[in-house]
């Protein structure tokens, strides 16, 4: 959903390269030659096939002390539409992110950016979409043991689908002015595999999101979530 790339069949050609003995400083290269569909659609619905890179940077002074830059591009042209009506899209992507771990502390952020060119209409502009969302967590286990495994978070995040779009029509320019979302969401993560009451391979995530629509979209969309996932 949004801007991230869903899972997809195709080949992928990826290695790491060290720079010391003890590869506390490693760069992480990937590159995937894909079919530029889901999962579920095993056959392309075009000629071309898509690409997508990316490189990881990880730093790591200790074990409670470490950093990851990365950065990443693909390029993917898909065609929609019924014979012979048929339109296609070119669609490219790029994003940056970062993590930060400082003892207790767990920081991230990300940002995402797609442009999308329609090769069959050459008068149509280029659309684009952006992002970007950042999480802040603490594991309260740094500040005493009887907290093990207990992390509040808190995560930030905007989405304009059409943050750079042109149209002729008034009522769907300013549609596309008014389609922003931004949510804030406050989390409480329970580790129980670390949690010496419990020590089962399990981790609770609750979290409330408050929804953010510009005015003229405005909904009340907040909500709260329960997850129960198992670690294997």
């Amino acid at each position: 959903a949004g801007l991230s790339l869903p899972r997809q069949q195709g080949a992928q050609i990826n290695g790491v390269i060290a720079f010391d003995r003890n590869k506390d400083t490693r760069l992480k290269y990937f590159i995937s030659f894909v079919n530029g569909n889901t999962a579920e659609q095993p056959l392309n619905d075009n000629d071309g096939i898509a690409v997508v890179g990316r490189l990881e940077l990880n730093l790591r002074v200790r074990r409670s002390v470490s950093m990851k830059l990365g950065g990443g591009a693909y390029i993917n042209e898909i065609t929609e539409g019924e014979m012979p009506d048929l339109i296609s899209e070119k669609r490219t992507g790029y994003t940056a992110d970062a993590a930060l771990k400082l003892h207790g502390l767990r920081l991230r952020g990300q940002w995402m950016r797609q442009d999308s060119s329609f090769v069959d209409v050459p008068q149509e502009p280029v659309r684009t979409a952006a992002g970007f969302h950042t999480i802040v967590g603490f594991d309260l286990g740094k500040l005493s043991p009887a907290l093990k495994g207990i992390m509040p978070a808190y995560r930030l995040a905007t989405y304009d689908p059409t943050q750079n779009a042109e149209s002729d029509s008034a009522t769907l320019s300013a549609g596309l002015d008014a389609d922003a979302l931004t949510h804030h969401s406050v989390g409480l993560n329970l580790f129980m595999n670390k949690m010496k009451a419990i020590r089962e391979p399990l981790k609770l995530q609750i979290n409330y999101t408050i929804a953010q629509e510009e005015e003229a979209r405005k909904a009340n969309n907040d909500r709260f979530d329960i997850l129960l996932q198992m670690s294997f």
